[in-house]
Parts: structure tokens; sequence; C-alpha cells
């Protein structure tokens, strides 16, 4: 090819052109993720200052009062060391180091390390006959990284956030993800009779880590279920469970119903909305419930002599608001007034629900769901609690455990469905609402590196008041995150 063949090439700029997060004029932001001070975290603008005898570190972009410094994904960890005694120091070294720990008595520990970065901030000049004077004051910068590589399966995994569990259980569990801000000053010892050399000392300051995360979208708030079922159905997440009766009783089944927000994604503060309906066949409720409904015969006989109309009339809320607008059927089967009493899944979301992928063992549940009948057997209990499992896999031996991060509080809506004795194949509905929140000390979210796995769930038991149905159990995944949904997705400045 000859030399006139050749590709013309464009030049190049002499120098990288400036880069600014300010829009020029014929650019705009096509998204914006406000900082936490912009939606009421907190401000980040103070200093965190750690003493020791001959140091002193000062970091920076921290919340005033703060305990420890905090640190979120990709934040650059930035500040200054000022030494009081800087005669013979020749390197000044800063290292972010994390480590994932997972023990089990009898069963030895794992260790994993996610986070080792370091780097030299000042070094005396080499070569030189006198040592350089250290300066009084040096600053350092250094970035967390968002990811690592585990070393066992070579999977590239998310940086864990700061954690510490600790079960005392027998055999006794503890898992933690600790990160530390390490500097090393190395000096020159001091001439003697066995010669010279260096000696090093380090200063250890622990770190949070807590990546932010917020909801998709915001959490369901009206004031009642019935409002917004039928206007925003696509707002809430459906979960069916039967309640059976016992081998030997021969009871028809109650169907629970219970309705969560279907954002599944909750702001660690935030307080979860729930609505609890037991609907079924009378003769069952008198064993769910038997202070509400009539046992005796003469009250029954008469009962059935009464107008069919009043005998149904006054059904809760929701079983009116959701059955309307549905067809009608000739089939009395309880699967057909479920269906009159929820839309079809086209028009309102279902949800698959059962434990947790890690609940591997059924008595997981019965740990999470300690519960007995009501008081003096005869009205039922309703629990709601936010649970946390902790699995931990430590040389081959896989094991988990279960904390509690939060109760909820559920009441009966008033007035009850009824007040008049029913026939037993009345079908009846009984509501109750109420929300569940984590407690205020809870801070760290879940996840997931490989060996330690942290993940949270809805748990939910009803209790009926008599023995002769069956307790229903269950637990439903739910999400944590750090940070409230906000609608300030506009910049500031252009607004």
């Amino acid at each position: 090819m000859s030399s006139s063949d050749s590709p013309v090439r464009p030049s190049l700029p002499s120098a990288v052109p400036s880069y600014s997060s300010l829009p020029l004029a014929d650019e705009q932001r096509l998204e914006y993720t406000p900082r936490s001070w912009e939606i009421g975290l907190g401000d980040h603008t103070s200093t965190y200052s750690r003493y020791w005898r001959s140091a002193i570190v000062a970091l920076s972009a921290q919340a005033p009062g703060a305990v420890l410094p905090v640190y979120g994904r990709g934040d650059t960890i930035e500040g200054e060391l000022c030494l009081t005694e800087r005669a013979g120091v020749q390197r000044i070294e800063v290292q972010l180091f994390g480590l994932m720990t997972a023990a089990l008595m009898n069963n030895g520990k794992t260790e994993t390390v996610v986070a080792q970065r370091q780097r030299v901030v000042w070094e005396a000049r080499a070569g030189n006959t006198e040592v350089s004077k250290c300066p009084s004051t040096v600053a350092f910068a250094l970035q967390f990284p968002q990811t690592y590589v585990d070393k066992r399966d070579d999977h590239r995994r998310s940086l864990p956030p700061t954690f510490e569990a600790i079960f005392t259980r027998l055999p006794m569990l503890t898992a933690t993800c600790a990160y530390k801000l390490r500097i090393s000053v190395t000096r020159l010892k001091r001439r003697s009779l066995i010669g010279s050399g260096e000696r090093s000392k380090m200063y250890e300051l622990p770190l949070l880590y807590r990546p932010r995360n917020r909801p998709a979208r915001p959490c369901m708030r009206s004031a009642s279920l019935s409002s917004s079922l039928k206007s925003q159905p696509e707002e809430w997440t459906q979960i069916v469970k039967t309640m059976n009766a016992k081998d030997d009783k021969g009871l028809p089944s109650l169907y629970c119903n219970v309705f969560l927000p279907s954002v599944q994604v909750y702001y660690v503060r935030d307080s979860i909305p729930i609505h609890v309906q037991v609907a079924g066949p009378v003769s069952s409720f008198r064993e769910f419930m038997p202070s509400l409904y009539p046992t005796d015969d003469n009250q029954v006989d008469d009962a059935v002599n009464a107008d069919k109309a009043d005998r149904r009339r006054r059904l809760s809320s929701i079983f009116r608001g959701a059955s309307q607008g549905v067809e009608n059927s000739n089939t009395d089967s309880p699967l057909n007034w479920r269906s009159k009493l929820f839309s079809s899944a086209d028009t309102f979301p279902q949800a698959e629900v059962g434990a947790s992928p890690l609940l591997v063992r059924q008595h997981a549940q019965q740990q999470a769901f300690a519960g007995q009948p009501g008081s003096a057997g005869r009205s039922p209990s309703i629990r709601v609690s936010i649970m946390r499992q902790v699995y931990a896999e430590v040389n081959g031996v896989k094991t988990w455990r279960m904390l509690t991060l939060g109760q909820g509080t559920v009441t009966q809506l008033s007035p009850p469905p009824y007040d008049v004795p029913c026939i037993p194949n009345d079908v009846v509905a009984i509501d109750w609402e109420g929300d569940v929140r984590c407690q205020d000390l809870t801070s760290t979210v879940g996840f997931n590196n490989g060996h330690v796995t942290v993940v949270d769930f809805l748990a939910l038991s009803i209790i009926p008041a008599s023995g002769a149905l069956q307790t229903v159990r269950f637990a439903h995944p739910i999400r944590l995150v750090t940070d409230p949904w906000s609608d300030s997705a506009v910049h500031p400045l252009d607004r």
C-alpha cells in the first residue's frame, strides 16, 4: 500500500478536555440521584477525628456527632494524618482492609478478604544521605471497591455491608464483616549496639460500610384496603393460605387472605401495612372464634327461619368491596366463594408464598412463630413480625440462625360481621389490619456473599381459639433498604 492510500487519522486534541457535573448549554441531565442529606437523612459536611498519643486522623464528609465514620457504595475515604513526632519518618502507608468471618463452635472459622487496597502517601527520597523531613500534615484518599473476587469459586460479588451477628445458642455461631482503615508509619531505629533498622507503628480505625439502596416506588399508604383495592389493585399483593381442621374434626376449611404492599421493598424505618381476612363457613368459625358465634341448637334453628337477606347482610367491608362486579355462579363450593371475594389473577397480582429458600427445615418456622391459643381459649391470636435469617457455611458445614427485627400489631375491624345467629353453612369473614416495623437499632440490610447470607422476611401466624383447627404459619420474603423512596429526581439547579 502506498503512502497515499493510507487512511487519514483524525487529529487528537493536545490536552484532555475538562469535565464537569454541570451540563453545558446544549446538554441536559438524563438521571439524577439525590444525596442522603437532600432527602432528610442528615448533613455530611462535618469532620470525624480520632486521636492517638502520637498521631491524629481527620476524615471529612461525615455526619455531626458520628460514632464511627460511615461510607457508601464507591465512596472515597478522604482525610489527613497529623504526626506529633516527625523525626525519622521514612514512609507513610494507608490501607483499606475488609474481612468477612464466620465461626461455628467445634468447627473452626472461615475468613474471606473482601477489600484490600493500599497506597503509599509519603516516602522519604531515596539516595539522600540525610533523612527527609516528613511534613506535619499528610493528606490521603482511598476509594472503596464496589466488588471483590471470591477466591473460593472465582465469582465476582458485591461488597457486603458492615455486619455483626452473634448467636449464643449451642453450637455458637458468629458472623461478622468488618472494615478498617490502617495507617502504617515507618521510622528509622536509633543507632544501638544491635544495629539500626526500621520500625513501624500501626494505627487502626474501624469504618462502617453501608451501601445505599432505595425502593423503586413508594409503599402504599391508604387509610383502608377497601378504598384502594378496586382503584389500585396493582398496589397490593394477595396471599391465600388454608386453615384446615384436625383430622378427627371433619370441619370445613377456613381461608386466610393476607394483603401486603406489592412493592416488596421497604425502607428499614418504614411501617409495613398489613391486612388479614379470615373467611369461611360459620361451623368452622365457631371453633376459630367461639366468642362471636352461638352454638345453641335452638338459636341455630331460629336463625334458619330468619330472612336470608338479614342473615347475610353485614359482611366485612373487604368482602363487599372486592366482590362487586364479579359475576354470580351456581356453584357454592369454597373455591367459588373465594373467587367471588377476590379478583382474578388477571386483575389482581397473585404471589406464591412460602418460606425463604434458606428455610430448609420445617422446625425453623416453629422457632419463628412460637404461639399459643388466644386468651382463655376464646379469641384467636394473630401475630406478625419481621424476621432475619443468617446463613453461614463454615468449613463445609452449613448452618443458620434466626432473629426478630421487629414485632407488629393487628386489630380487629369493627363492627363484627354478624351480631345474630348464623346457620352452619353461611360464609362469613372477619378482618384485621395493622402494621409492623423494624426496631430502631436495625441498620444493616440483607446481602449474599457466598458463605454468609442474610435474608429478611415477614412472618405471620394465625392461631385459632380452639384446638379443632390447625395454626397457619408462613413466611413471605421481603427486602429492606437503607434509604426511603424519594420523588426528588430533579437536580436543584434544574428546578
